[in-house]
C-alpha cells in the first residue's frame, strides 16, 4: 500500500478566490476558442464563405457553448454568477480583436506598397469609427449577458459538479488553458515562416505606423500581411494569458517554487516577443533562430508546469513508496535533450534552407523516435500500478503517439519541401508583397502541420519529464 504525504499546504480558501478562478478559467479558454474561429473565418481565402452576417454569430455560439460547458465544472447554484464572469473576461480580452472591427482605412489604398509609402510620409491608414466607444461598450454587455445565459441553461439542465473545486485546482486548468493559447500561436508562426510573411508589417510594435490593435480588418486584405499581423495579435493574446496565469500563481500556488517558475514563464514570453519584433526590424538571423526554438521550448515548460499543478501529479510527488517504480527519469532528460536538437535543426532549415540540417534532421529523427517509444513504453507498463498506474499510463501513450504522427509528417513535409521551387527566395518586405509568388497553401499547410506537432511532442516529452523527476530527491 502507498503512503501518501502531502508536499504543500493550499492557501486559505474562500468563495470568491473560487468564484474567480471559475470565471478567469472558463473565459480564457472560450477565449481562445473564438480567437481560433476568428482567425479561420476571417482569412482573405475564406471571407466570402464567412460573410460578417455568418462569422458574428458563429463567434458568440462558441462563446455561448464554450461558457455553458465551462460552468458544468462548479455546482449548480454558482453557474449564472461564473457564467456572467466567464463572458465577461471573454469579451475583454476579445477586444484586442474587436478593435479590428472598431476602425477603418483613411482612404489609403490596401495596397501594402501604397500603405507603406503613407506610413513613411507621416499618413495615417486607419482611423476610429464613430461610435466605436459604444460599440465595445455593447460588446462587452453583450458578452457578459450571454455568459449569464449560459450559466442559467447550465443550471437548468443539471449534472455536472456536485462541489466547487478549489482555486489551486482552477489554477491547474488556467495553466492547461496557457497551453492551449500557445499551440495556435506557434502554427501561425509556422505559417508565416512556411509562407514567407515575416516582413510583411514594415514596422514593429506597430502596424504600417499605427496601434496594431487598431489596424483594421479590411487593410488586412493581403494573405501575407493577415498572417503576420494575427500573428502578433495571437502573441499579445499569449502574453496577457502568461501574465494572468503569473499573477494567479503568485496568489495560489502551492509552493515558492511554483511562484518562482510563473515569474520565468513570464520572463521567457516578454522576451520571445521581443525577440520575434525586433528581428522584423534588424533581420538579424539569431534572433529568429533563437525565436523560433524558444517558442516551442515556452509551450513544453509550461506544459511541465500546468502538470506540476495537478493533483495527480502532487499525490506522485507525494508518495514515499513510489519511488519503487524505478522509472527511466533520466531517459526523460534525454528525450527532451533529443528533442531540443531537432527543434534547431528545423529551425535551421525552416529559416535558413540550410542543406546540411536538413539531412542532419532526416538522419537524425529515428533516434528520438526510438527513444520516444521506449522511454514511453517504460511509464505505460506501470499501468498496474493501484493508485498512480492510470496517469503515468497517460503520461506514457500520449508522446508515443505524437511522435508516430510526427514521423509520419516529417517524410510528407520533406517531399513538400523539396518540390518547393520558392524555399530559396527571400521573405519579401511589404513594398514587394504584390510582386511576391502565391502562397502553395497544400506545401504551407503540410509543413506547418510538421512543425505544430513537433510542438505538441515537444510538450508532452516535457510533461513526461516533470513525472520522471518528480522523483529524483524522493528516496523509496
Amino acid at each position: 500500500m502507498s503512503t501518501i504525504r502531502p508536499i504543500s499546504i493550499e492557501p486559505q480558501e474562500t468563495p470568491s478566490a473560487q468564484l474567480l478562478g471559475a470565471g478567469l478559467t472558463i473565459g480564457f479558454a472560450v477565449m481562445v476558442a473564438m480567437w481560433v474561429v476568428w482567425f479561420l473565418t476571417h482569412m482573405p481565402a475564406t471571407t466570402g464563405m464567412f460573410p460578417p452576417v455568418i462569422a458574428g454569430p458563429v463567434l458568440l455560439a462558441v462563446l455561448v457553448v464554450g461558457v455553458w460547458a465551462g460552468t458544468r465544472l462548479v455546482p449548480g447554484a454558482g453557474r449564472p454568477a461564473v457564467g456572467a464572469l466567464a463572458g465577461l473576461v471573454a469579451g475583454l480580452v476579445n477586444l484586442l480583436v474587436l478593435f479590428s472591427f472598431l476602425t477603418e482605412g483613411t482612404g489609403v489604398a490596401a495596397d501594402p506598397a501604397a500603405k507603406a509609402k503613407a506610413m513613411e510620409a507621416g499618413v495615417a491608414v486607419a482611423q476610429v469609427k464613430p461610435g466605436a466607444a459604444l460599440m465595445a461598450g455593447g460588446w462587452l454587455v453583450g458578452c457578459t449577458l450571454l455568459g449569464l445565459l449560459a450559466g442559467v441553461v447550465a443550471r437548468a439542465g443539471g449534472g455536472g459538479a456536485r462541489e466547487m473545486p478549489s482555486a489551486q485546482r482552477w489554477l491547474c486548468r488556467f495553466a492547461c488553458v496557457a497551453c492551449a493559447a500557445i499551440v495556435p500561436l506557434l502554427a501561425l508562426g509556422g505559417l508565416v515562416t512556411t509562407s514567407k510573411s515575416g516582413f510583411a508589417v514594415p514596422d514593429w510594435p506597430g502596424t504600417y505606423g499605427g496601434n496594431m490593435f487598431l489596424y483594421p480588418l479590411e487593410l488586412m486584405n493581403n494573405p501575407r500581411v493577415y498572417l503576420e499581423h494575427t500573428h502578433r495579435l495571437f502573441g499579445s493574446m499569449v502574453g496577457l494569458t502568461t501574465l494572468v496565469l503569473c499573477a494567479f500563481s503568485l496568489l495560489r500556488a502551492p509552493t515558492p517554487w511554483h511562484k518562482v517558475a510563473a515569474v520565468v514563464l513570464l520572463v521567457l514570453v516578454i522576451t520571445q516577443g521581443v525577440l520575434g519584433g525586433l528581428w522584423t526590424q534588424d533581420k538579424k538571423i539569431w534572433m529568429v533562430l533563437v525565436h523560433g526554438t524558444l517558442g516551442q521550448l515556452f509551450l513544453g515548460l509550461t506544459a511541465a508546469y500546468a502538470a506540476s499543478l495537478s493533483v495527480a501529479w502532487a499525490r506522485w510527488r507525494g508518495d514515499a513508496s513510489a519511488g519503487a517504480l524505478k522509472l527511466p527519469r533520466w531517459g526523460t532528460v534525454v528525450l527532451v535533450g533529443f528533442l531540443l536538437i531537432m527543434l534547431s535543426l528545423g529551425t535551421m532549415i525552416r529559416h535558413m534552407n540550410h542543406t546540411h540540417a536538413l539531412w542532419t534532421h532526416v538522419g537524425f529523427s529515428i533516434i528520438p523516435v526510438l527513444t520516444a517509444v521506449l522511454v514511453g513504453a517504460r511509464f505505460m507498463s506501470k499501468k498496474a500500478e493501484p493508485t498512480h498506474g492510470r496517469s503515468l499510463w497517460w503520461v506514457g501513450h500520449v508522446p508515443m503517439i505524437v511522435v508516430g504522427v510526427q514521423f509520419a509528417l516529417g517524410w510528407v513535409a520533406l517531399l513538400a519541401y523539396l518540390g518547393d521551387d520558392t524555399r530559396k527566395i527571400a521573405a519579401p518586405v511589404a513594398e514587394a508583397l504584390t510582386a511576391a509568388p502565391d502562397i502553395d497553401p497544400v506545401r504551407l499547410l503540410v509543413r506547418t502541420a510538421h512543425q505544430a506537432n513537433g510542438a505538441l511532442l515537444m510538450a508532452s516529452a516535457w510533461v513526461m519529464m516533470a513525472w520522471g523527476l518528480a522523483r529524483a530527491r524522493q528516496k523509496p
